[in-house]
């Protein structure tokens, strides 16, 4: 991991990556290729991070987006990646967490670490629960006869599978965030 402190995981890559994605989908083309080239470059080293740190659900997420998007970036399918790098806006609120950490707002400003989570989990429920499935049946319903089947399968079944994981994140994100409030 390309850390900006060794004692703290503060994960510069992956700041700069939900940056540049998670701000740039919202402004972005619905078509343009630069954001989705982006994400699978970053994809590469979201899977190796995840390797070297052993952890399964993000194994699984790097996998998926970096296949998803080398699919899509292959047929030319901008918008469909665009639209999902929207979810990258609850991982800037993410990072602002991990940066809080190191400066010890923990601590120091517990009023405003725990508003800043409770954010973080707000952001994600709405850009990661409601806003992107609701965005993929939209996505699925204007774009039915322009889709070949394996596409509409491909990105269905990613789709899903995103959601499915986003479901077993928030469950931990909401446990932990609990734990925060009641210590």
């Amino acid at each position: 991991m390309c850390l900006l402190f060794k004692d703290f995981r503060i994960d510069v890559c992956s700041l700069i990556h939900c940056l540049f994605t998670g701000i740039g989908s919202h402004f972005v083309y619905e078509n343009d290729p630069n954001l989705p080239y982006f994400a699978l470059g970053y994809s590469v080293y979201d899977i190796y991070t995840a390797v070297k740190n052993n952890k399964k659900d993000f194994i699984f997420h790097g996998i998926l987006y970096a296949s998803l998007f080398f699919y899509a970036i292959n047929r030319n399918l901008f918008s469909a990646c665009n639209m999902a790098l929207t979810m990258n806006t609850s991982t800037i609120f993410l990072n602002n967490l991990y940066i809080q950490k190191m400066y010890r707002y923990d601590i120091h400003y517990p009023r405003l670490f725990k508003f800043s989570s409770l954010l973080f989990v707000l952001v994600f429920i709405y850009f990661r629960l409601i806003l992107f499935p609701m965005n993929s049946y939209n996505y699925f319903k204007y774009n039915y006869d322009y889709l070949d089947d394996t596409s509409w399968y491909v990105l269905l079944t990613g789709s899903v599978s995103i959601t499915i994981l986003n479901l077993w994140w928030v469950l931990f994100i909401i446990k932990k965030y609990i734990s925060l409030i009641y210590n």
